[in-house]
C-alpha cells in the first residue's frame, strides 16, 4: 500500500463494514488491546496539532505567509499540513512499528479534520463541515502529491 492508495482503500473497507464486529467506542478501548497505545498517540498527534493551528503564533506566522504565498489563499489549493514526530527526543513508540495506517475524520466546530497516519507522518487536511455532514462520507484526500509549501 502506498500513500496514494488511501483515498481507494477507505471506501473498499467501508463498503465491508457490515460483515465486521462492532469492536468498542475508541474511548473505550482497553489499555490491554494493542490498539489502544497506537490510538492514543494518534489523538495526542491530533490534538497537538489542533492547539497548534488555533495559536496566535502559527496564525500570525500564516497571515504573514499569505501575502508572500498566492496559493496560501486559493480556497481551490489542495493543502494540508504533515507533522513527523521526533523521535530522538522519546515521542513515539516501537508500538508504531507494526502499523502501516491510521486513518481519522473528526467533525469538530464547524470543521472537518482528516488525519492520515502514514510511514511515521501525520497528514492533516481541515475543510468546512458547517452544514449536512453525510453519515457515511467516506472520501479521504489524497496527500501523496507534494506542492508548494512553508515550514510553520
Amino acid at each position: 500500500m502506498s500513500l496514494s492508495d488511501i483515498p481507494r482503500i477507505i471506501p473498499v473497507l467501508q463498503r465491508q463494514q457490515s460483515k465486521l464486529s462492532f469492536f468498542c467506542n475508541a474511548t473505550s478501548i482497553p489499555r490491554s488491546s494493542h490498539f489502544s497505545s497506537p490510538l492514543d498517540y494518534m489523538q495526542q498527534a491530533q490534538d497537538f496539532i489542533a492547539s497548534e493551528l488555533v495559536s496566535d503564533r502559527v496564525n500570525d506566522e500564516m497571515e504573514r505567509m499569505e501575502t508572500m504565498y498566492e496559493w496560501m489563499d486559493n480556497d481551490e489549493a489542495k493543502s494540508y499540513f504533515e507533522l513527523v514526530p521526533n523521535h530522538d527526543h522519546g515521542h513515539g513508540s516501537s508500538f508504531m512499528d507494526d502499523i502501516q495506517c491510521i486513518c481519522s475524520k473528526t467533525y469538530a466546530r464547524g470543521l472537518v479534520f482528516i488525519t492520515i497516519y502514514f510511514e511515521n507522518t501525520f497528514y492533516i487536511s481541515i475543510a468546512d463541515g458547517s452544514g449536512d455532514q453525510p453519515l457515511l462520507d467516506v472520501r479521504f484526500p489524497d496527500v501523496s502529491t507534494q506542492g508548494e509549501g512553508v515550514q510553520v
